[in-house]
């Protein structure tokens, strides 16, 4: 009798299992990746800037000019049935799109970006 119970939940498992692996196969999203200087290290870079250019170039300083910080910046470009054919138009937004700084082909649902905020 206890079998009898079981049999439903296994057949949804196995349903729900089958279910996820052909979705993952007919979705897939082209992720373009950019990189945006933050604020506060625009804000810096140009009063070292204005300062060299007002005044001329400082000492040489022991210590070189701090690099430049950035924000990496993820951006879907396009959404493809399957794994090949997302690959298949990364060469093609290569070249449409010179400023992305490199492409990755993910399942759709899966956000590189990370988790939203929300959870308390």
């Amino acid at each position: 009798m206890m079998r009898l119970r079981q049999a439903p939940a296994i057949a949804m498992l196995i349903l729900l299992a089958w279910a996820a692996t052909a979705s993952a196969e007919c979705a897939w999203v082209l992720w373009g990746v950019t990189y945006e200087e933050t604020r506060d290290s625009k804000r810096d870079r140009i009063i070292r800037e204005s300062m060299d250019n007002a005044f001329g170039p400082q000492q040489k300083s022991t210590e070189p000019a701090p690099e430049p910080k950035y924000n990496v910046i993820w951006e879907p470009t396009s959404a493809h049935e399957t794994m090949k054919m997302c690959y298949a138009a990364m060469g093609m937004a290569k070249e449409l799109l010179p400023y992305v700084k490199y492409f990755k082909c993910l399942p759709d649902g899966t956000d590189p970006r990370g988790a939203k905020g929300g959870a308390r």
